[in-house]
């Protein structure tokens, strides 16, 4: 007697029980796409588990893995139907094709022998799910006890699926420890196969001088791209005695072969640390020449670095130079961005009757805090047209727009100077003013 359960579109029909209570002639149900690659030779198949495309599979597969399927046969529109095979169990396509490309409905019936034989090394309760992604992802049975007899016998189910879907597979773990690499963990094994770990690219780096890897320097290397074409073209360039970590550095920093002779042709014979440095700030051949079009030419690696540091763009010079400053010396520059000189602060002290001002009185102005509200400020309550050096001191003494109002109210004819010397000699004035309050 047989029950039929429907789960959101999922069909799963359950039959009779084996001895240890595991189901073992489910079906599962859903609809499938594929793509008929025949230039390529690969059929790309997609698979929905309910009709609201939820629990997708997709996966690449060579078509000679079907039975009943030749897709060099597959032109202008017509009925399918083909079967994959595995050792979990058998998934049938039904459907139609045109042109390459089809559609229909499939189904997965498991192997009960599969089932049985995982129970037996150390899988008992394998789920509908689980046992439909094995046959997915060619895990069989003489694929676990491979592992098995390689060491690994507590992968946990995800795991093995994991290494079905990465093709870490006995063989390939074979070829590692012949390599060198023993006993790598399930990890590590994944983290070889997703980021393309394999036999040659090991093999290559050895050959390039780096035979002794890490595991997780192979994976570093695959990641940030550090190839042996590009080891070769470094060391062509003069970069010899390279690290493992800094050829990393130079992938994740964009240190490439042509910037480095684009950098030689400018004049620029840099050691590996500046070139990181340039990287790492924006140091471009373009931006170099930029520079020089402005006149700034011959700068040290120094002074470059510097300048990108602190935002020094030929936009900026060129703004500054529209207001006076032009031909300022590279060290100015720094320093007008590191204390916030910029275009629009020379414009509002203009206005406000500072026009004509140095580099070196903008800076005093912005070190220490002498802005277009304490001159505007100062003077509203009547202080006008003060030097630019007693300005500088008000601030430097914390002269404040209400410390001088105060001022006003307690003493007559306070001057600019009074108002410093009452900041720096507060016990004097204040003696003065209990004098003024005696009766």
């Amino acid at each position: 007697m047989t029950r039929t359960a429907i789960l959101g579109g999922l069909v799963l029909i359950v039959g009779a029980l084996v001895p240890n209570g595991q189901a073992v002639s489910q079906t599962i149900t859903g609809e499938w796409e594929a793509d008929f690659d025949d230039r390529r030779g690969w059929v790309h198949l997609r698979l929905y588990e309910d009709l609201r495309r939820r629990g997708q599979y997709g996966l690449s597969i060579d078509p000679d893995e079907f039975a009943d399927l030749d897709i060099d046969d597959l032109e202008g529109s017509s009925a399918i139907r083909f079967e994959l095979r595995r050792d979990a169990g058998t998934i049938a396509f039904d459907g139609r094709v045109r042109d390459w490309n089809g559609w229909g409905d499939f189904s997965f019936t498991p192997n009960g022998e599969f089932v049985r034989g995982m129970a037996d090394m150390g899988y008992p309760d394998l789920r509908d799910r689980e046992v439909f992604s094995m046959a997915l992802h060619r895990v069989s049975r003489t694929f676990v006890r491979d592992l098995q007899a390689l060491g690994y016998r507590d992968v946990d189910t995800d795991d093995l699926i994991a290494m079905g879907i990465h093709r870490a597979t006995p063989e390939y773990i074979r070829q590692m420890a012949q390599l060198g690499y023993q006993g790598l963990s399930v990890r590590e094994l994944l983290q070889f196969r997703i980021h393309g770990v394999s036999r040659d690219f090991v093999r290559e780096m050895a050959d390039a001088g780096l035979e002794d890897l890490r595991s997780g320097e192979l994976v570093q290397a695959r990641i940030h791209g550090v190839r042996p074409s590009f080891i070769q073209d470094l060391r062509d360039l003069g970069y010899e005695r390279l690290s493992f970590d800094d050829l990393v550095q130079a992938r994740i920093h964009g240190v490439r072969a042509d910037f480095v002779r684009e950098m030689t042709n400018l004049g620029y014979d840099l050691n590996f640390d500046d070139l990181i440095q340039f990287r790492i700030h924006g140091v471009r051949p373009v931006w170099i020449e930029e520079l020089a079009g402005l006149g700034y030419t011959n700068l040290s690696e120094r002074e470059l670095t510097q300048m990108r540091i602190h935002g020094v763009r030929p936009e900026f010079i060129r703004d500054m130079a529209e207001l006076g400053f032009e031909n300022l010396p590279m060290r100015d520059l720094v320093q007008f961005r590191i204390h916030g000189v910029r275009p629009a602060f020379v414009e509002e002290m203009s206005r406000l009757g500072y026009s004509g001002l140095g580099a070196d009185d903008l800076l005093q102005f912005r070190i220490h805090g002498v802005r277009s509200e304490f001159v505007r400020g100062m003077a509203e309550i009547g202080f006008d047209d003060i030097r630019v050096d007693d300005l500088v001191q008000m601030r430097i003494h914390g002269v404040t727009v209400d410390f001088a109002e105060d001022m006003l109210e307690e003493f007559e004819d306070v001057t600019v100077d009074d108002l410093i010397d009452m900041k720096i000699h507060g016990g004097r004035w204040l003696r003065r003013l209990r004098r003024n309050r005696r009766p």
